[in-house]
């Protein structure tokens, strides 16, 4: 084929779908006004579903969030951090409440420093169970997370990473 039998049949194709791109900008528009005449009709505003089509339109043509294995895995690997932060409070905590029980101040002045260490410990222990269910929530993990994460801090629990991840739009009804 030559160069202007491309360039001939480049221009039709050019042509055919501006055609194409004209009728369907008629045929919304008809849409449009058969849609007003019928909201005027039944007393409607024609505004409230207009704001409806623009957050539509915002919804559906927004990114999809997509997982990449490596920022999965990055998210796992904190989460396991996370668990092995636990444990080690969790032993201190330990240590700290049968010293409590045993009179043994372990280093410390007196009890009310071993408790305040206590306390500050179980904060530390709670944020990072709430710092482990954010994360999981984030991964989109569904797990049957216990008030207490067990003794090894991973037994017990079962997690069911998504195939996907990425984020569905709503569909509605506002639209042409």
């Amino acid at each position: 084929m030559c160069v202007s039998s491309i360039k001939f049949l480049d221009k039709k194709s050019l042509l055919l779908m501006g055609k194409w791109m004209s009728q369907k900008w008629t045929q919304i528009i008809k849409k449009e006004k058969f849609a007003i005449e019928v909201l005027t009709a039944l007393n409607m505003d024609y505004g409230i579903f207009r704001s409806e089509w623009k957050k539509q339109v915002k919804d559906q043509t927004k990114s999809l969030l997509r997982c990449s294995e490596d920022l999965t895995n990055k998210a796992i690997q904190k989460i396991m951090a996370l668990i092995i932060s636990f444990d080690s409070y969790k032993a201190e905590l330990e240590k700290l409440n049968d010293g409590l029980l045993a009179g043994n101040l372990n280093g410390f002045h007196d009890i009310t420093e071993m408790v305040e260490a206590r306390n500050t410990i179980l904060g530390k222990i709670s944020q990072i169970e709430m710092g482990i269910k954010k994360k999981k929530a984030n991964l989109e993990i569904d797990v049957r997370f216990s008030d207490s994460i067990g003794e090894s801090g991973r037994s017990g629990h079962t997690a069911d990473i998504p195939s996907h991840c990425h984020q569905d739009t709503q569909t509605s009804i506002f639209y042409y």
